[in-house]
């Protein structure tokens, strides 16, 4: 009998950890951010919009994985010389 590699879900978790963005320090979530500020995901975005429209935040994607799936999701960070 042939010795069996890997199964599918296995290979999948092992390509997905490969793919996984590393989040540089300062960027957060908008969920982690709207929780600090006490407020829901639409108030929470609408003014993450406006912080980067405006030039006080920046706004990156990452690939992060969520569960057994790899999400890209975007994260924000203050720019320097704003605080």
């Amino acid at each position: 009998m042939k010795k069996k590699i890997l199964d599918a879900q296995k290979l999948r978790d092992l390509m997905n950890d490969k793919k996984v963005d590393k989040v540089p320090e300062g960027f957060q979530t908008a969920k982690e951010i709207g929780e600090q500020w006490d407020l829901g995901e639409a108030r929470t975005s609408s003014l993450l919009r406006e912080g980067v429209q405006a030039g006080i935040l920046e706004k990156k994607h990452f690939r992060i994985k969520a569960g057994t799936m790899l999400r890209s999701v975007s994260h924000y960070r203050e720019v320097k010389g704003n605080g």
